[in-house]
């Protein structure tokens, strides 16, 4: 079920995190050439049950100020050596020379036309080409499994407090949490 639609990854992905911080099993979609101008990315709930508790959490989350960590400089600044540079090759955009991947040159080698690496990148291969260049914080998925409110399948009896694997304390209808999530998340 569709949460919120954000035209920027990075917002999406924070609010993902958070969400599930709080028990809320998300998961962020790239909607690609969909017909919008900008990238869109869609933020969809595994289950209808948890969107009044995810509304909650968001109208919180969004009231609260946006401070960055105090490390965001450092997090921001891509790990070239993590692309592979046959696949994001860059050209001098004066001359056409061949651009290495170091962030410690501003000045073309061969003209001296002074360049922004990154900024090259993206001109020309797009922002995904820098997605490699990023620490990337996964979401661990048994700490989801272990903090979500699943329900049974049968019934609809909250398993909250239940082991992974066992049987529904109302009905008796055995459940495998990890399954359920490997469905609703593949």
């Amino acid at each position: 079920m569709r949460l919120r639609l954000y035209d920027n990854l990075v917002r999406a992905q924070q609010t993902a995190q958070y969400l599930t911080q709080h028990g809320i099993a998300v998961k962020m979609f790239p909607l690609e050439d969909a017909g919008f101008a900008r990238p869109r990315f869609e933020l969809v709930l595994a289950t209808r049950r948890q969107r009044a508790r995810a509304e909650e959490i968001l109208g919180e989350y969004e009231q609260e100020s946006m401070v960055p960590e105090t490390d965001w400089e450092e997090q921001s600044v891509p790990d070239l050596s993590r692309l592979d540079p046959n696949h994001c090759a860059v050209s001098c955009a004066a001359c056409g020379a061949s651009l290495p991947h170091d962030l410690d040159m501003t000045q073309c080698p061969e003209c001296q036309a002074p360049y922004d690496l990154v900024e090259r990148i993206l001109e020309v291969h797009g922002p995904d080409a820098l997605l490699d260049a990023f620490d990337e914080e996964g979401v661990d998925a048994n700490a989801i499994v272990d903090a979500f409110d699943w329900h049974c399948e049968r019934c609809d009896a909250s398993l909250l407090s239940m082991p992974r694997r066992d049987r529904c304390p109302s009905c008796g209808n055995l459940y495998d949490k990890d399954e359920m999530f490997r469905k609703d998340f593949g």
